[in-house]
């Protein structure tokens, strides 16, 4: 169904990620934010010009939404507070008044591969990564379609992991406060489950790594006095949220539960490539990165049985974080003069990016249909 307009779509997605990936790995280093910049617009505009099939998670979204998008301020503010899931209501609320539809997806895809985008560049600039390997980094992003598909579709959990990925990362690379981040923490913690599962997991490793005795009771402090004050909305949440393990007719795309094992199997090489440096005193690698991408591609493999949906979303953030451990893998083969490392990764990107348009969420894409 659809092919012409699928192919054609997908042959120019396909076309832009390997121009952008030939330009990046050419252009001078002051250069690269502007690149990612134009290749950010691109897929704002695939975004835009999204035309959902009505088995599409957004054909959905936008049927439901309507509920309360008529609503007055007063009105949708009464019922996102009644709501399990508050900053989903006024987020998709707030966009739909503009008044075009396209604006949901659109924004969405502008937030969480600015935010990526935003780490990417990071990436390059305080490693300086050569310029022959820039793009290995944005390929193993950008490799699993399921990503920009469940960003302009579902909405929802990319959005979520997005962030609380974000906070995860300039907290832990970066030493931003999380203080400065509890706002976004709030938005992902009721936008979806998935993020109340990420945050709880966050404030887990908070709570147990390396910090004096002060810092984590006080951490469990605040972390006790938040679940207190909005126990009803994050009860509402989990509920909700364990009905993807417990629904036996949950929808499964059995390819694109393939891809996201091929995908798990990418990021625990990564996680064993990382352990070996870490073991050979390499001082480049960030430890707390190695430890939250063993933990969640850990979860990843247990909820593998028993949920479709639960594992093919942590996998999103396993690929975001293993992401931030992959320069000193490619500094210790540059500088061996070897690149089997670098072969396993990409061949194994290509395979899910094969995988993605042939068979998983990326081929139902399409930006026209024919009448």
């Amino acid at each position: 169904m659809f092919l012409y307009e699928r192919g054609v779509s997908l042959a120019v997605y396909t076309l832009s990620l390997i121009i952008i990936c030939c330009i990046i790995s050419c252009v001078r280093a002051r250069r690269i934010k502007t690149v990612l910049l134009i290749y950010l617009i691109i897929l704002c505009s695939f975004a835009y010009f999204y035309n959902p099939h009505i088995t599409a998670d957004l054909y959905r979204v936008r049927q439901y939404i309507a509920y309360w998008s008529y609503l007055s301020w007063d009105g949708v503010v009464k019922y996102a507070i009644s709501n399990s899931q508050p900053t989903w209501v006024l987020y998709s609320w707030i966009l739909q008044q503009t008044g075009n539809i396209n604006m949901l997806q659109t924004v969405t895809c502008c937030i969480v591969f600015g935010l990526l985008f935003r780490i990417v560049g990071n990436e390059y600039k305080i490693n300086k990564v050569e310029a022959k390997n820039r793009w290995v980094i944005l390929l193993y992003l950008m490799a699993n379609g399921a990503i920009f598909l469940q960003t302009i579709s579902g909405i929802r959990s990319a959005l979520a992991t997005t962030i609380v990925f974000y906070c995860i990362y300039m907290e832990t690379v970066e030493g931003k406060s999380l203080v400065l981040h509890a706002p976004l923490y709030v938005f992902a913690l009721f936008l979806h489950s998935i993020g109340a599962l990420l945050i709880i997991i966050r404030f887990i490793f908070l709570v147990i790594g390396q910090s004096s005795a002060l810092k984590k009771i006080f951490r469990i402090l605040v972390g006790v006095a938040l679940v207190i004050a909005f126990w009803g909305t994050i009860a509402g949440s989990l509920q909700y949220g364990s009905g993807y393990i417990d629904n036996e007719t949950e929808y499964r795309n059995i390819w694109q539960l393939v891809i996201s094992i091929i995908a798990m199997m990418q990021v625990g090489y990564v996680n064993i490539k990382s352990h070996e440096l870490i073991k050979h005193g390499c001082i480049t690698i960030n430890r707390s990165l190695v430890r939250y991408s063993d933990i969640v591609l850990l979860i990843c493999i247990m909820t593998l049985p028993v949920s479709y949906a639960v594992p093919m979303r942590l996998t999103f953030l396993a690929t975001f974080i293993s992401m931030g451990l992959l320069y000193p893998l490619l500094y210790a083969q540059n500088t061996k003069g070897k690149s089997t490392d670098i072969k396993i990764l990409m061949s194994l990107s290509l395979v899910i990016f094969m995988l993605s348009i042939l068979r998983g969420d990326l081929c139902g894409y399409k930006f026209f249909t024919l009448i």
